[in-house]
C-alpha cells in the first residue's frame, strides 16, 4: 500500500480523521509496511509466522533503523515470541506466530503493555505459515469480534474492489485461493460480527500496474457521517447496513 501514492494520500486522510495512536499489522513480510506505519503511530504491532521473514525484520530494525531491543519474552496462553523495540518516542512490538493467535495474546494483555485504543488493524497476512494451506483473515475478523472492539478501524490489503478489480486486469490485484476471491462477500459476516452497522469503502484510483492493489476500508458507522462516506466509496460499492 505505502509505495502507492494514491493509497498513501487516502491512509493519510483515514488516520488524520480516525485518531488511532495504535496500528496492529498482520502479515509483516520484511517490515516495509511497518517501517510506514511507524511513521503515522506512536505504537506499532506486527505479526509473521514465518520464522526467516521475522528474523530478516528484527535484525534490520536494530541495524538500520536503529531501534533498541528492550524485551522480548513468550506469551503463557500460546507461546508466542515477542520481540519489543523501542526507538525515541516510537515502540514497535515483534510478535512471531499465527496472526489469529497473535492477535489473542494482544487482547488478553499478554504483552504487558497498556495499549491505547481504538486500534487500526492493517490486514495484509496471506498464509498462516509459508506454503501453508490456511488463509487468515476470518480467523483474523473473528478473533476481533470476540473481544467486542466495535470501534476498529480495519484495513485489508489485496482486496476485491467491486467495478475495478478483474483477473484479466494487472492493476487492482487482489488476493484469490482456491477459487475464493478476498472480496466484500467474503468477509461481510465477519465484519458485521466486529460492529453490526460496519460501512466499508474502497479506493477510487491506484497509481499504477506495479503497486495497484485493492483494499477495502472499514469504520464504526458512528465515526462516519454517511454523506462523507458515499464521498468516498466509489465505483460499484456493496452498500448494505447489516439489519
Amino acid at each position: 500500500m505505502f509505495n502507492d501514492k494514491i493509497a498513501l494520500t487516502k491512509y493519510e486522510w483515514f488516520v488524520d480523521k480516525f485518531d488511532c495512536k495504535t496500528a496492529i499489522e498482520t502479515g509483516t513480510h520484511l517490515g516495509n509496511g511497518t517501517r510506514n506505519l511507524l511513521k503515522y503511530h506512536d505504537i506499532v504491532i506486527s505479526c509473521e509466522s514465518y520464522d526467516e521473514f521475522f528474523q530478516e525484520t528484527l535484525s534490520t530494525f536494530i541495524s538500520d533503523d536503529k531501534f533498541n531491543l528492550e524485551l522480548e519474552f513468550k506469551t503463557p496462553t500460546h507461546n508466542i515470541t515477542v520481540k519489543k523495540l523501542v526507538r525515541d518516542d516510537k515502540t514497535l512490538f515483534l510478535l512471531k506466530g499465527s496472526s489469529e493467535l497473535a492477535l489473542e495474546s494482544i487482547f488478553l494483555n499478554e504483552l504487558n503493555y497498556e495499549f491505547d485504543t481504538p486500534y487500526i488493524f492493517y490486514l495484509d497476512a496471506h498464509w498462516n505459515n509459508k506454503g501453508g494451506t490456511d488463509w487468515p483473515i476470518l480467523h483474523e475478523l473473528k478473533t476481533i469480534g470476540n473481544y467486542n472492539l466495535s470501534n476498529s478501524k480495519i484495513i485489508i490489503h489485496d482486496f476485491k474492489v467491486p467495478g475495478f478489480s478483474s483477473k484479466n486486469s494487472p492493476i487492482w490485484g487482489y488476493d484469490s485461493y482456491d477459487n475464493i476471491d478476498l472480496d466484500y462477500e467474503y468477509v461481510k459476516e465477519s465484519l458485521f460480527k466486529i460492529n453490526d452497522g460496519m460501512l466499508s469503502f474502497f479506493p477510487d484510483n491506484v497509481t499504477n500496474n506495479a503497486c495497484g492493489r485493492g483494499m477495502i476500508y472499514c469504520v464504526p458507522p458512528e465515526e462516519l457521517d454517511f454523506e462523507e462516506y458515499l464521498k468516498y466509496n466509489r465505483g460499484k460499492p456493496p452498500i448494505e447496513l447489516n439489519k
